[in-house]
């Protein structure tokens, strides 16, 4: 106790004792000395001045105050100690000194408990603070430091205090944060009135380190000996040379040398599979230089898994019976598929449930309308052959488990059926697919290139700014319209622009001057690469306006150029001949680059202009008629709308090169004037539109869509398969025959069909599991179909695929301490079989199997459901933090000291923000009033008492019974 002091409320009221002490005194003084000396008398006044003491005391209002150092002030030291703050231990350590510094004065109870993975009370709470940071140095218990879980040390740290209320956790970390989250659990803390203060201990990574980041599969299914690709992503901070090995089973199977500079890095590695199942990939760096020194070991080695399971189950409905021969023969002979087909107007066996469709891998519906579904009436009549709601388990079987779906076109009789666009209107089963049956004229994008070379000078240059400003008429307000100039360069006057800009667009054009020489081949390949990458139109088309007065040494580059450009990214090219001769009429077509008139020595413009247009499957006016010109500008881009049918036969082109679905197809060549293309012809096609965020694989001639995938997603929640469309029929015939008895064709075709089969079994199971991960914690959640009956049970183990290892995950298991797979809370009955926490430290892949038992202990058929899992390192050796102008880390801990009624402590030197909110002294009250009352009475009586009666003291007693005694 200090600081005590007598405070009245009144104390003005004090100057009573005055009078008091004087009624007390005057009378007592009046009294002859005879009389005022006897002990009576003596005692008597004294026990009337201590009366009115304690009554004007008691009147003034007094009371004592004085304080108390509080003994319940509790801080707890919650150090992170992982691997990630290796680099950064004195920092921490000097803080904790510094901290340790601050408290010691004040009565502070003081511990400290180090965590990474899983925490250790290394100084339980004491008063003795000069020695907590000795006990911390030389503690011999250590968490494991290969993870930081901030959750469980905090949760641990909370019900370590004696006085809850008016504690304080101080959590010392890197803010890097590898298992649960910490935020949830801060509720609990400020729930009992401790607070939380953060302090952040920087743990930058100053050495070399190159880290095996990710690892990417082909996202279609893959078969036995088909060469794929994996990618690798990789991060090094420093320049390296290392090697990347693969392993497939533990068998060693690709080396690659790798030479990196600092960055985020893919790289590619060619793999088949030999046999199907489960495939442990293993991937790993190593053999670096003398000269480097990997900082950080732990993140070269990358586990993970490919299950390359059989799907071969496909259901076929068609419309008219036989119309899937062919196709059906092409899947069961040369693709050893499993094939069922069912008329949707007489079949009884059409799937009536989604557990049903979910027995096939694949629907293909072959010429298959929205009204052949059953999904549509037309005339009041509706295909009552079909259930219902078909479309709708369609669409769930391929949206929610991940089935396939294969959608070809067809024709009921001249009309299209399945690529209806009356019937595919609104309808579901069109939001379904890649592409849209809908009238549509394709958005085109044209470039004129005006020569302004000085012989186009005066009538010719104004010719061609007619012209130019009459493609305006063809143009819809879809389409965009672009200007360049040539003469000795070329210059880009106007941008593609969308035709709606007209004052922009007409003012662009009669800027145009002129001046220069005639260069071809830079406006060519500048005005292709410009259409080629803008990505908002579908027609590409380059109208060159000039008297062609080209030098034959650029004939070859340019000629080039135009070939390439259609070939590659069917850009057409026309051509305006100004001031020129038509030599002959060219009529598209009929007269082709090998036509005599068009090969020799020193051609003429109009016949060198003809090989360019031939080139470029575009159009030639030579005219000088500003009539003819105008007439012709808006002719040449008249772009038709897409055909519901086009019977016009074609060689598709390849739209996307890099698909895997043109393994082992070949394509045309430049000389053979099919680059690009199928070698083998369709005869016509369905008109319709490409969808956003859709796969277009082949095409027709201006970027049509004939074969389109994509994966069908209802929403984020769900699954995804995917769904194929394509835009002709596959029944053999005039359409079709040559294409399906072509080799390119049917591989094209198998290759279709496999790629949309799903990664995964879909096949229905009275249970299955998923597996939320995060880090070392994995949580299993289990879900049945049905309740569980009584005594009915769920088992469930993991096993370590390398060792063989099996754990039952239906009790807890293992020590933390020792071993690296273990089970913390069990599956079963108290949590009614529907979770296991387990916990993985080992890098490895793991297979769960979960099953339903019944009553009597045997196991449920169609109950078995596995997962797989696969590790590779922990979070704590992930270097890949995303840079921004915050540290992320950093700004989780402030995130966390304002929910625990904390602070950041911002000077780690002088912290003094810990001792904030700390009451470290209690201030005391008494009010003694009650008993100066009570003892103002007692000696109140007693001055009676004395006044009335004679008394003896103690000692004068005591003398008189000893001499009795005497005597």
């Amino acid at each position: 106790m200090h600081d005590f002091q007598i405070v009245f409320s009144h104390p003005w009221l004090l100057l009573l004792l005055i009078p008091a002490l004087a009624l007390t005194l005057i009378p007592y003084f009046m009294l002859s000395k005879k009389y005022r000396r006897t002990r009576n008398r003596i005692t008597s006044m004294v026990l009337h001045m201590c009366v009115m003491v304690l009554a004007i005391s008691v009147l003034s209002g007094i009371r004592f105050d004085y304080k108390l150092s509080n003994d319940q002030n509790e801080i707890l030291f919650v150090v992170d100690v992982s691997d990630s703050q290796e680099e950064s231990f004195i920092e921490r350590d000097q803080f904790l000194r510094a901290a340790l510094d601050k408290v010691s004065y004040d009565g502070f109870k003081v511990g400290i408990v180090t965590f990474g993975f899983d925490s250790k009370y290394v100084v339980p709470l004491t008063a003795n603070v000069d020695r907590v940071y000795e006990l911390y140095r030389d503690s011999q218990e250590t968490p494991d430091t290969s993870a930081s879980d901030m959750a469980a040390a905090l949760r641990y740290a909370r019900t370590l205090f004696q006085y809850p209320e008016t504690a304080k956790i101080i959590l010392v970390t890197d803010g890097k944060e590898t298992d649960e989250d910490v935020l949830n659990v801060i509720g609990q803390i400020t729930g009992q009135g401790t607070r939380l203060d953060t302090v952040h201990v920087s743990s930058d990574f100053d050495g070399d380190d190159i880290q095996i980041l990710d690892v990417q599969f082909p996202d279609y299914q893959l078969s036995v000996e088909q060469n794929f690709t994996i990618n690798v992503t990789l991060l090094t901070n420093s320049t390296v040379t290392a090697q990347l090995k693969l392993t497939d089973n533990d068998v060693e199977c690709a080396t690659q040398t790798i030479e990196l500079s600092p960055g985020t890095h893919t790289v590619a590695l060619n793999h088949s599979f030999d046999t199907d199942g489960l495939h442990k990939m293993g991937f790993s760096i190593d053999e670096f230089p003398q000269s480097y020194e990997d900082g950080i070991i732990q993140n070269n080695v990358y586990n993970t898994y490919f299950n390359l399971e059989v799907f071969d189950k496909i259901l076929i409905l068609e419309r008219n019976g036989g119309e899937s021969d062919a196709l059906v023969n092409l899947l069961t002979e040369e693709g050893n598929f499993d094939v069922t087909v069912l008329n949707v107007y007489d079949s009884e066996e059409i799937p009536t449930t989604v557990d049903e469709l979910r027995q096939y891998d694949q629907v293909i519906l072959n010429n298959i309308s929205n009204y052949d579904l059953g999904a549509r009436v037309e005339n009041s009549v509706r295909n009552t052959n079909m259930p219902e709601n078909f479309v709708e388990m369609l669409e769930e079987y391929v949206s929610t488990y991940g089935g396939g779906m294969f959608t070809i076109g067809g024709k009921d009789g001249e009309n299209a059926n399945a690529y209806n666009r009356t019937d595919m209107y609104g309808s579901l089963y069109q939001q379904m697919l890649p592409v849209q049956a809908i009238n549509y004229t394709p958005p085109l994008g044209v470039i004129f290139i005006i020569d302004v070379s000085g012989s186009m000078q005066g009538d010719p240059i104004e010719l061609a700014k007619t012209a130019a400003s009459s493609a305006l008429g063809a143009l819809s307000e879809r389409d965009y319209i672009g200007i360049m100039t040539l003469s000795t360069d070329y210059e880009m006057v106007l941008p593609l622009t969308p035709r709606t800009q007209e004052s922009k667009i007409y003012s662009a054009i009669n800027n145009i001057s002129t001046g220069g020489g005639t260069t071809f081949p830079g406006a060519i390949e500048r005005a292709g690469q410009i259409l080629r990458s803008f990505q908002e139109i579908e027609r590409r088309h380059i109208v060159l306006v000039s008297d062609a007065l080209v030098g034959d040494d650029q004939t070859v580059q340019y000629e080039q150029l135009i070939r390439d450009y259609y070939d590659k990214d069917g850009i057409s090219f026309s051509f305006l001949g100004i001031g020129m001769t038509e030599e002959f009429e060219y009529k598209p077509g009929e007269i082709t680059i090998d036509d005599p008139r068009l090969n020799g020595e020193s051609l003429s413009p109009y016949r060198k202009m003809v090989r360019a247009v031939i080139l470029g499957h575009g159009t030639i006016c030579v005219s000088s008629n500003i009539t003819e010109v105008s007439i012709w500008s808006k002719e040449n881009l008249s772009v038709p709308e897409l055909k519901e049918v086009d019977d016009e036969p074609f060689n598709p082109t390849v739209a996307n090169l890099l698909s895997p679905l043109l393994s082992g197809v070949e394509t045309g060549t430049a000389e053979e004037g099919t680059q690009n293309k199928l070698t083998v012809q369709l005869g016509g096609f369905f008109g319709v539109k490409l969808r956003t965020g859709a796969d277009m694989v082949l095409s027709g001639d201006y970027s049509v869509p004939l074969y389109v995938q994509w994966k069908y997603l209802k929403n984020d929640n769900s699954k995804g398969g995917m769904v194929g469309s394509f835009m002709c029929d596959l029944n053999g015939g005039e359409w079709s025959g040559q294409f399906m008895q072509d080799a390119n064709g049917q591989t094209f075709l198998l290759n279709v069909v496999r790629n949309l089969m799903p990664t995964e079994s879909i096949r229905p199971t009275l249970l299955y599991g998923t597996l939320n991960e995060d880090n070392y914690i994995n949580q299993l959640n289990v879900y049945v179909n049905e309740a569980l009956a009584e005594n009915e049970t769920i088992r469930g183990t993991i096993e370590d695929m390398s060792t063989g290892t099996v754990i039952s995950l239906n009790e807890t298991s293992g020590d933390p301490a020792t071993d690296s797979v273990y089970v913390t809370l069990a599956l079963s009955s108290a949590n009614s079989y529907s979770r296991s926490d387990i916990v993985v430290k080992k890098g490895g892949v793991y297979k769960i199997v979960l099953q339903k038992y019944d009553d009597a202990g045997n196991p449920v058929e169609n109950s078995l459901y596995e997962i797989y899992k696969n590790f590779s390192y922990s979070k704590e050796y992930d270097l890949n933090v995303e840079e921004t102008d915050i540290d992320p880390s950093k700004a989780l801990l402030a995130e966390i000291a304002q929910k625990g009624n904390g602070v950041l402590v911002s000077d780690l030197q002088s912290p003094d923000e810990i001792l904030d909110g700390f009451v470290t002294e209690i201030a005391k009250t008494y009010d003694p009033r009650l008993a100066f009352i009570i003892a103002a009475i007692v000696l109140f009586l007693l001055d009676i008492a004395v006044r009335k009666f004679k008394f003896k003291w103690l000692h004068e007693i005591i003398r008189e019974r000893k001499n009795k005694k005497s005597q």
